[in-house]
């Protein structure tokens, strides 16, 4: 009987620890973010070949907390931040050839890349960084409960 009292006594000291697990989790965010962010990256458009501002301003900050809750926020902007919306939810974007729908030369026009940049990655992570943060947070029990 004392075993198990022991125990139970282990477990109840390990789940009040909820920050240390909070920051566990977070940290867990903050990888799968990069992940998403690097896979978002290579999908985003680059003007004719060059520059590739939009790509570059893609960011995943560090974790934020309040009170039990945690977030990462991951996105682009800054020197793009006038464009990033348009070249992100138009269907043509990295496909127009350099010319609009009515063949006018475009002056500027992004060869590669596509739209949904970031929102295809991120549904598509979304079930693995689910499971990822779980598996963490188990571990991080495991570990102490042992």
């Amino acid at each position: 009987m004392i075993d198990g009292l022991d125990a139970l006594n282990r477990n109840m000291t390990a789940l009040a620890e909820a920050e240390p697990v909070l920051r566990e989790m977070a940290a867990e965010l903050f990888v799968r973010g990069e992940r998403t962010m690097g896979i978002s990256k290579r999908l985003a458009p680059v003007r004719n070949r060059k520059g590739g501002t939009l790509r570059a301003s893609g960011v995943v900050l560090p974790p934020e907390f309040r009170d039990t809750e945690a977030s990462v926020v991951m996105g682009y902007g800054g020197a793009a931040d006038k464009y990033v919306l348009a070249a992100h939810e138009n269907p043509r974007t990295g496909k127009t050839g350099g010319r609009s729908p009515s063949g006018k030369k475009y002056s500027s026009w992004s060869e590669v890349g596509q739209f949904k940049f970031l929102e295809e990655p991120f549904l598509a992570e979304e079930q693995g960084t689910l499971d990822a943060v779980a598996e963490r947070t188990r571990r991080y029990f495991a570990e102490r409960l042992a």
